[in-house]
C-alpha cells in the first residue's frame, strides 16, 4: 500500500513541476515581448522629438532668414522644416510684403510717388527698397530746388530741374507754365518785330509775371508806341478792350480803312505800310451825339482818343484834356496830334494824325 500511493504523488509533483515551468516559461517570453514593444515607442518617441527638434532648428534658421527679409531662403526652410509651428503666418507676411513691394514698383512707374515712397519705407531692406526710397528724395530734392529758381524768377534753370524731378509732386505743372511763358514771350516778340507794339505788350502781359527781359521789352514798346504810334489791328484790340458795350465790328480794315463801332461811331483814315496808323478820323453824326448824349458823346471820344495808347495814359488824364483835344488848335497825344472839326451836318469829326510820318 505504501508503495502504491507515492507513485501518484511522484506523477503529480512531476506535472506540477512541468506547468510551473512552462508558466515560468511563458512569463519570460511575455516579459521579453513587453519590454521588445516598450523598447520600439521609446525609440519612436526619440526620434519623433529628435525630429520635432530638427524642425524647431529648422523654423528657427527660417524665422531668422525671414527678418534678415531674405524671403526666398526663409520660404524654403519654412517648407523644410514641415511648416512648422506659425510657418503659414510667416508665408502670409512674406506675400504682403512681395505683392507691397510690386505695388511700389508699378507706383514709381505711374510716378505716384507718394504712393511707392509709402511701400517702400514699410520694408526698407527687403530687395532694393532702399534704392527706391533714395531714388524718390533725389527727385523731391530737386522738385524743392526747382521752386525756388521758379520763386526767384530763374525759369529755365528752374525747368531743369523740374524735368529732372520726373513728375514728383506738381513738377510737370510747372514744366507746363514754364513752356506757355516761353511760349507768350516768343509771340510777344514776334509781334514786337513786327511794329505791332501794342498787341505785344499784350503779350507780354499775358505771361502774369516778370520773364526774363519782358519788363525791358514792355517798356521799349510804350517807348516805340509814343514815338511810332498804332497799329490799325492794334487800335482795334485796344479799343475793344476799353468798354465791352462800344466795340468796332463792322467796316473795311486796310491800308485806307473805313470802320464803324456798336454806337454808329465811324473811323476812317489811312496807315503806312506796316499797318501803322497815319491818320484816324473820328466821325460821330448828329443822330449818333443825340442818341449818345453829351455825356455819353464825351465818354466815347474819350475812348477814341484812349486807345490810340492805353500804354502812356489813362482815361481819367484824357477827360482832364478833353477840352484841348475838341479845339481847333488841338493837343498831342503821344505821337499824335488830336483837333476837332465841325460839318455842317452837325456832325463833329475829331482827327488824330501822326506827327513823324517817317516813324
Amino acid at each position: 500500500m505504501k508503495t502504491s500511493m507515492q507513485q501518484p504523488n511522484t506523477a503529480l509533483r512531476r506535472a506540477f513541476f512541468l506547468l510551473a515551468a512552462a508558466l515560468l516559461a511563458l512569463c519570460f517570453i511575455l516579459g521579453s515581448v513587453s519590454c521588445s514593444v516598450i523598447e520600439e515607442k521609446e525609440k519612436e518617441q526619440q526620434k519623433e522629438e529628435e525630429a520635432a527638434a530638427k524642425a524647431k532648428e529648422i523654423y528657427d534658421r527660417a524665422v531668422e532668414a525671414y527678418r534678415d527679409w531674405d524671403f526666398a531662403e526663409a520660404k524654403r526652410l519654412f517648407a523644410e522644416s514641415g511648416m512648422y509651428g506659425n510657418s503659414d503666418e510667416y508665408f502670409a507676411a512674406m506675400e504682403e510684403y512681395e505683392k507691397r513691394y510690386l505695388d511700389g514698383v508699378k507706383a514709381m512707374e505711374n510716378r505716384d510717388y507718394a504712393t511707392a515712397l509709402s511701400n517702400f519705407q514699410s520694408m526698407p531692406e527687403y530687395l532694393n527698397s532702399r534704392d527706391y526710397i533714395d531714388r524718390i528724395s533725389a527727385l523731391e530734392a530737386e522738385y524743392r530746388h526747382g521752386v525756388e529758381l521758379y520763386d526767384e524768377k530763374d525759369y529755365f534753370e528752374a525747368r531743369n530741374c523740374f524735368l529732372a524731378a520726373e513728375g514728383y509732386s506738381n513738377s510737370d505743372d510747372f514744366v507746363e507754365s514754364i513752356d506757355k511763358m516761353v511760349e507768350l514771350y516768343n509771340n510777344a516778340i514776334a509781334l514786337m518785330n513786327r511794329s505791332e507794339y501794342s498787341e505785344a505788350i499784350s503779350a507780354f502781359m499775358a505771361i502774369g509775371t516778370e520773364f526774363g527781359d519782358s519788363e525791358a521789352m514792355i517798356a521799349e514798346c510804350q517807348r516805340r508806341l509814343r514815338e511810332g504810334g498804332v497799329t490799325l489791328s492794334g487800335y482795334i484790340a485796344n479799343y475793344n478792350a476799353i468798354d465791352e458795350n462800344a466795340r468796332i465790328t463792322a467796316g473795311s480794315p486796310g491800308k485806307d480803312f473805313t470802320l464803324r463801332d456798336t454806337n454808329g461811331v465811324i473811323f476812317a483814315g489811312t496807315t503806312n505800310d506796316k499797318g501803322s496808323i497815319l491818320k484816324i478820323q473820328f466821325g460821330f453824326r448828329e443822330a449818333v451825339r443825340v442818341q449818345l448824349g453829351e455825356a455819353g458823346f464825351r465818354e466815347a471820344l474819350c475812348r477814341c482818343i484812349l486807345a490810340l495808347n492805353p500804354y502812356i495814359s489813362d482815361i481819367e488824364t484824357v477827360r482832364s484834356g478833353l477840352a484841348s483835344y475838341l479845339s481847333g488848335s488841338g493837343a498831342g497825344y503821344g505821337c499824335m496830334w488830336i483837333h476837332a472839326s465841325s460839318g455842317s451836318d452837325g456832325s463833329i469829326v475829331v482827327e488824330a494824325v501822326r506827327v513823324s510820318f517817317g516813324a
